[in-house]
């Protein structure tokens, strides 16, 4: 009998392992997924919706890479923020022949991309798993514009 007993044990364990290894290879590891993971990549400058109001003015332009407005060509080089997984980040940006290029660190807290080095004020930058946008005001004599821009991930 206790041969017996110690048969059935060593299958339900068997058993029960098997029956573990497929659920976690069904289902996942029920872990939450790292910021890391979800976020860590390039992502890449997809267009700028902008609006410009003011002296007789109003007007909506939605420019994409690879087009030209006002003198500027856009293209996907535009603004190009690289998230690394050790929490690291390149930020660079290239229009016509002004390049510049930052390196920070990253977090997400709340669905926003949190540069901690850099401190904004009314811009917030969202993020989900693919597309990164912020956008701006800016008002100079009597004109206000107001661009969003959206980088997706490559």
């Amino acid at each position: 009998m206790k041969k017996l007993t110690k048969i059935f044990g060593l299958v339900l364990i068997a058993a029960l392992t098997v029956i573990i290894a497929v659920c976690a290879a069904a289902c996942g590891d029920g872990e939450k997924r790292e910021e890391w993971e979800i976020y860590a990549g390039t992502y890449k400058f997809s267009k700028m919706e902008m609006t410009i109001q003011g002296s007789g003015i109003n007007q909506s332009v939605t420019i994409n890479a690879g087009e030209s407005y006002a003198g500027l060509s856009y293209t996907e080089d535009t603004m190009v923020i690289e998230l690394k997984p050790d929490g690291k980040a390149t930020i660079s940006s290239s229009i016509s022949s002004i390049k510049s290029e930052a390196n920070l660190t990253w977090r997400v807290e709340d669905g926003k991309l949190i540069f901690p080095e850099t401190t904004t004020t009314g811009m917030d930058m969202t993020i989900s798993e693919n597309t990164i946008e912020y956008g701006m005001t800016l008002s100079v004599s009597g004109m206000t514009t107001t661009s969003k821009y959206i980088l997706e991930k490559v």
